[in-house]
């Protein structure tokens, strides 16, 4: 033992909850997000994996404070830098959104203004926040871009975001996230329009700036995420289903949904094989099936899975940095 206190991760949500009014299902509530709970530590990227409709990008938006009517939190703790966000008044998450946390959102256009140059929307926030001339905000604003692969001169600032491309759009937004220097980022897809080489330009930049900065990496691109992250989540239905590092998971995943998220991939190294992907889909969270909710599709499933909802486990015996919430985990069965 060393002796030393354990670190304060920055970002720690516990067994978070969202749930939507659903008036015409008859439970009369969609449980979006239930339960999920992670850290991210300073400049550490956490990647967060799961199919469209498994809780990731409510789970950013709960933490920014951004889950509206229809809508709510209804429990869990988000704690960012020691300081408890749910419950926060709204006055006071404005000064946080931006200035110490910035979400990317996966639709550049849910970002942008289209009727507003890139100038004004870029050196708003540093203005508002950091308290930059518009001259010295214009200056940073250049520079970022210059490094997302823009020319490095201030003209881009003068075009409006219907003016640029569906990749320069994206980097854009990436900009306004990180022109501020927040202290976490949630990056929900943010390579989705890029190409591989501006990926790899995306990700470098990153890695830079996580050197100091927590980064939340939500993602469907699993070989993008190798690239950046260390350790992974992997939600199903608004639930964490395994956590761990990223190449363990990826070598040797214990649930069978991380297996088939693997699986359903193209492979250099299985030429010819046909991908495998589990039948149907999450289902609805409105009516999430009893027991363990990926029962319906899982080929290892019995009686014990479709009553009892198992709970996520970390084997004492083996890696306390693993966990996997499955009645019949793979056993660490490599792939």
């Amino acid at each position: 033992m060393s002796g030393q206190e354990p670190r304060t991760p920055l970002l720690a949500v516990r067994d978070l909850a969202v749930h939507f009014d659903a008036p015409h299902a008859a439970s009369g509530v969609a449980r979006a997000v239930d339960g999920v709970g992670f850290e991210v530590g300073e400049g550490e990227v956490l990647a967060l994996f799961g199919e469209s409709g498994s809780g990731k990008s409510v789970t950013a938006r709960a933490i920014l404070g951004l889950i509206e009517r229809p809508g709510r939190i209804v429990s869990g703790s988000i704690r960012f830098a020691g300081r408890e966000l749910v419950g926060l008044a709204e006055p006071d998450y404005r000064r946080v959104r931006g200035r110490e946390i910035a979400l990317v959102f996966q639709d550049p256009a849910a970002a942008l203004n289209p009727v507003l140059t890139l100038g004004e929307q870029l050196c708003e926030a540093p203005r508002a926040h950091l308290g930059l001339s518009a001259a010295a905000a214009t200056e940073r604003a250049t520079a970022l871009l210059g490094e997302l692969g823009f020319d490095g001169d201030s003209s881009w600032l003068a075009r409006f975001p219907h003016q640029l491309s569906g990749g320069q759009r994206q980097r854009a937004a990436l900009a306004q996230a990180l022109l501020c220097e927040p202290k976490l980022v949630l990056a929900d897809e943010p390579t989705t329009a890029l190409d591989p080489t501006l990926v790899a330009t995306v990700v470098e930049l990153l890695r830079r700036r996580a050197r100091g900065v927590g980064v939340l990496w939500i993602t469907h691109d699993l070989r993008v995420a190798r690239s950046i992250a260390r350790r992974a989540v992997v939600l199903y239905a608004g639930r964490v289903v395994e956590t761990g590092p990223l190449a363990e998971l990826a070598r040797a995943p214990r649930h069978p949904y991380t297996r088939a998220l693997f699986d359903a991939r193209p492979s250099a190294t299985r030429r010819g094989s046909p991908l495998i992907a589990p039948l149907g889909s999450a289902g609805d969270p409105s009516a999430w099936p009893s027991g363990c909710r990926f029962h319906p599709r899982c080929p290892f499933a019995d009686a014990a899975c479709a009553a009892v909802e198992p709970a996520l486990a970390f084997s004492l015996a083996t890696d306390l940095d693993r966990g996997v919430a499955c009645h019949h985990p793979l056993a660490g069965a490599e792939r």
